[in-house]
């Protein structure tokens, strides 16, 4: 009985310890931290682009895979690899070099046609940034989970990271990368005070925005008629405007509904009213040593304008067109001017 017993006491430690170093490994390697640079992020050289954690790569329209984590140098910030699962998370997951990344847009991660996968050695040293980390203040309290990873389309330098807010109704906010101290698989740690948290810049990717704005114009019953005509640019959450409507109230309504859109921090009103730029033609015409003895009426429509009215000179009338034509917003120009009777030729 004795050696029985101390037989089932030896394997009883024997398991515990097993387990026990199991524990220890798995916990080393779910919370391994990498400091990162904590120095600013370079002047962007292009546009800033939106990898949000979980969304599907695509190569010329074909799925191949959903993104993981996104491997960055802490050194220099830059995007070292994609891990990308594959088959439903079945298969190994992929390494896909940075320098594949077409375009991300904050959902769908744009890949080359042709790419050869990166050896897992290639990523050394690299910190996971993975959809759902912890994001801690600097005082060690929950901001939220990690969702989108933003970064520079030219130098793939990431800018900043997009976090959840701990309780739903925070939204997303851009948490800087230079506030970025330290980060692993599981958690992240920043210089953010929690009291700073309402202070951070909110997000939303550039494509919900430019939809949101579209769906606002589209509902507003005195846009409806222009909305053929109208444009939406979005770019870093600022929100260009251009396209044509009848009176300035309408565009400066249509500025408006941008600017309620959230995660819109800019919007750069550029449409064109037709009252405006039919006065604008005709202040040219008024104004041009070539066309001042002209007198003319003129309308607007989407740009193009006619010209109605008198000149005292045919070269006169043909330079009505040249004048008018060369005003900003002017698309087409249909000139009715008469030469004046009694005029000379």
């Amino acid at each position: 009985m004795d050696l029985n017993l101390a037989a089932v006491v030896f394997m009883g430690g024997f398991v515990l310890a097993i387990i026990a170093a199991a524990l220890v490994l798995a916990f080393r390697s779910a919370g391994a931290m990498l400091t990162i640079s904590g120095r600013p992020a370079p002047e962007p050289a292009g546009r800033r682009d939106e990898i949000l954690l979980g969304s599907e790569t695509d190569a010329l329209g074909t799925p191949s895979g959903r993104v993981q984590a996104v491997l960055v140098q802490p050194a220099t910030l830059e995007i070292q690899a994609l891990a990308v699962s594959r088959g439903a998370g079945l298969l190994e997951d992929q390494f896909v070099p940075a320098d594949a990344i077409l375009a991300a847009d904050g959902q769908t991660v744009y890949l080359a046609e042709t790419w050869t996968p990166a050896a897992p050695e290639e990523a050394a040293g690299a910190v996971p940034l993975r959809h759902g980390a912890v994001v801690l203040s600097a005082d060690r309290k929950r901001l939220g989970n990690l969702q989108v990873v933003c970064f520079d389309r030219e130098s793939k330098v990431v800018t900043a990271l997009a976090v959840a807010g701990r309780r739903g109704g925070n939204g997303l906010r851009l948490v800087p990368v230079e506030r970025v101290r330290r980060a692993g698989p599981n958690r992240i740690v920043t210089a953010v005070r929690t009291a700073e948290w309402a202070t951070l810049q909110p997000y939303a990717s550039d494509r919900t925005i430019r939809q949101a704005v579209l769906d606002q114009l589209a509902a507003e019953p005195v846009l409806k008629p222009f909305l053929p005509s109208l444009g939406v640019d979005v770019r870093d959450q600022q929100v260009r405007l251009r396209g044509y409507v009848s009176e300035r109230a309408q565009a400066e309504r249509a500025a408006q509904l941008a600017a309620a859109v959230p995660g819109v921090l800019q919007v750069d009103q550029q449409m064109v009213s037709d009252d405006d730029l039919a006065r604008a033609v005709g202040q040219a015409i008024g104004q041009d040593p070539a066309t001042v003895g002209a007198r003319v009426q003129v309308r607007s429509r989407f740009g193009r304008v006619e010209i109605g009215g008198s000149a005292p000179h045919p070269q006169t009338v043909r330079a009505i067109e040249d004048v008018a034509i060369r005003v900003p917003g002017v698309q087409a120009v249909h000139n009715l001017t008469m030469v004046r009777a009694g005029s000379q030729s």
